[in-house]
């Protein structure tokens, strides 16, 4: 018996991959999540032999995935599925550590045989667990961009690279005056409204974030006090 860990993003969740899920919990210990917090946090209270990520669409988020699968978990099978069949996404992602990706639709049947290959491979080398290692940071000055873990990145505008280079340099919370004041925000205009103005910016930056990283932006707001990092982020 496997211990699998069965990340699904797709909407219809889980109802995709249901023919699977119906064999596979009679023969293995099998858990389902449907968000990316909830899978590493289910691996850090117990890992699972083999994880299989299925994604909407191809895209970098699932070799964010299996790059901190394997700085992590190495001894844990990583089995991709995805629409698509970009081969140099496929290549990649492979060089990173998946032991397979797999172009849906795949078949019940297909799945539980590459399951019961990657059983094999864990038997003779099972895996140790590893504490989960921290997102690393980094912000590159000249290309103006936010990068995580040495893979990812995002493109920021002028605002957003100043918001976030301002915030390097204090240990203490960055007031919104001084961050309008050095960001050369415009707020000569209605108080209620220019006190939003840093804050719809960086809102804005949250959900590009998120959305381009997958993982939430390292800035907390200091109630108050203004805004700073949750993290380190280093300057490249």
């Amino acid at each position: 018996m496997a211990h699998i860990l069965l990340f699904e993003d797709n909407p219809s969740f889980p109802y995709s991959n249901k023919g699977f899920i119906d064999e596979a919990i009679n023969e293995h210990d099998l858990v389902v999540v449907g968000s990316v917090d909830m899978m590493w946090s289910t691996l850090q209270r117990q890992q699972a032999d083999i994880l299989i990520v299925d994604l909407g669409m191809p895209n970098d988020y699932g070799q964010a995935i299996v790059a901190r699968m394997q700085a992590s978990y190495p001894g844990t099978g990583v089995l991709i599925m995805t629409h698509g069949d970009q081969q140099e996404q496929r290549s990649e992602g492979l060089l990173l550590g998946a032991d397979q990706i797999l172009t849906k639709p795949v078949s019940a049947s297909k799945l539980s045989a590459h399951v019961v290959a990657l059983c094999r491979r864990i038997r003779h080398h099972p895996g140790i667990p590893v504490t989960l290692a921290p997102l690393q940071w980094c912000l590159h000055t000249t290309e103006r961009q936010l990068q995580v873990n040495d893979l990812l990145s995002v493109n920021l505008t002028e605002k957003e690279f100043s918001f976030l280079h301002l915030l390097t340099h204090s240990n203490q919370p960055v007031a919104r005056e001084t961050l309008n004041k050095e960001m050369h925000i415009d707020v000569s205009g209605d108080e209620r409204r220019d006190t939003k103005k840093i804050d719809m910016l960086i809102y804005r930056l949250r959900r590009k974030v998120k959305s381009a990283l997958r993982v939430d932006l390292p800035v907390r707001n200091a109630y108050g006090s203004g805004y700073s990092l949750t993290t380190t982020l280093m300057l490249a």
